[in-house]
């Protein structure tokens, strides 16, 4: 692969949106040139997603490293929907849709029976702690996108996930590492909280040896509060508990609810 060529098409002014066909449950080249052209395309403000070449499956973003990088620089799941379909879809949002920053998370949105499953998500954006701030919490940058009229109904959850991305240690060296506890709707939690009540969301210990930009990714299954809280009617918080007392940046945080 030329990846300057694949640089110049991706960032081209004359797109607006791109559909890459990739292997598996979402697997693309890992290689950061790759993933570097992608972030300055999605940066530029095209909408880029992912669709599997298998004739059976669906993209799962995440599930395995080689596909973790696309979704952390803003990738969308595609999940079982066919190159086509993603296609027409993708065009038929950019012709009609007014509100641009909504295109992303309604191509993720079952429309007309052309994917199997629809993924919500709420944004939480970027974020960062101190080395000595043990505990933040963070509200959805916006309300959770959904059709007109809703279709989102917090029973019918399959899963969920908590996904923060482009993690670091802006000061520590090679070997990072993040260590803490998450809790939903409960600004008060502290590292003595228990883990044993319904607004725990679960803990995270990674560590990494950087590389070039020493960024790492956490996915943290949040099924079964998910249904209890992310009722979509009223504003919910995340508040991370950071407990290894290291300074950890974020490029964004997402709640992904199948």
């Amino acid at each position: 692969m030329d990846l300057e060529l694949f640089e110049s098409i991706v960032t081209s002014e004359k797109l607006e949106g791109i559909i890459l066909l990739t292997y598996g449950t979402g697997n693309a080249p890992t290689l950061k040139d790759f993933l570097d052209a992608v972030e300055k395309s999605i940066s530029q403000g095209k909408i880029i997603v992912n669709v599997t070449q298998c004739m059976s499956g669906e993209v799962e973003l995440g599930l395995y490293d080689v596909s973790a990088g696309l979704l952390s620089r803003g990738v969308i799941s595609g999940l079982d929907m066919t190159g086509e379909a993603a296609y027409t879809k993708l065009c038929h949002l950019l012709g009609t849709e007014k509100e641009k920053h909504r295109i992303p998370d309604l191509m993720q949105i079952n429309l007309r029976g052309e994917q199997k499953k629809s993924i919500f998500n709420l944004h939480f954006g970027g974020g960062e702690m101190e080395a000595n701030e043990k505990i933040k919490s963070v509200q959805p940058l916006r309300e959770m996108v959904d059709t007109r009229p809703p279709v989102y109904n917090s029973n019918l959850i399959d899963k969920a996930f908590l996904r923060i991305m482009g993690i670091s240690e802006p000061d520590g060296n090679n070997n990072q590492s993040a260590r803490g506890k998450v809790y939903i709707d409960m600004d008060g939690a502290n590292s003595k909280t228990s883990e044993n009540i319904d607004n725990y969301l679960g803990s995270f210990d990674k560590r990494w040896d950087s590389d070039e930009d020493g960024k790492e990714n956490i996915f943290i299954t949040i099924t079964s509060q998910a249904k209890k809280f992310i009722d979509n009617k009223h504003p919910i918080s995340i508040t991370i508990i950071n407990d290894n007392g290291r300074k950890l940046r974020w490029e964004k945080m997402e709640i992904g609810i199948l």
